[in-house]
């Protein structure tokens, strides 16, 4: 009947390395992302070196062009060829 105890709680402790056991607020297993990369800030695609708004991503190189006194697409210059009033 001991025997049968011991076996019962050991089954309800788990094993270690058990999936449940592991901490979701841990980050250190490989994902596949490369954070050696370039930074993006914004997350629009474009490194915040090549962006000229990395805090917004609504501008970047190769942006549509609005009609909004802002050059959307990095380009110098401000609303060439928008067709879009905002």
């Amino acid at each position: 009947m001991r025997l049968l105890s011991l076996l019962s709680l050991s089954l309800l402790v788990g094993c270690p390395g058990d999936p449940k056991d592991s901490d979701p607020r841990d980050d250190s297993s490989p994902t596949g992302a490369d954070s050696t990369g370039p930074a993006d800030t914004d997350g629009d695609g474009s490194p915040d070196d090549e962006d000229c708004a990395p805090d917004d991503a609504a501008i970047f190189p190769g942006a549509a062009e609005v009609c909004d006194s802002i050059d959307n697409d990095c380009d110098g210059e401000i609303d060439e060829g928008a067709l879009t009033t905002f």
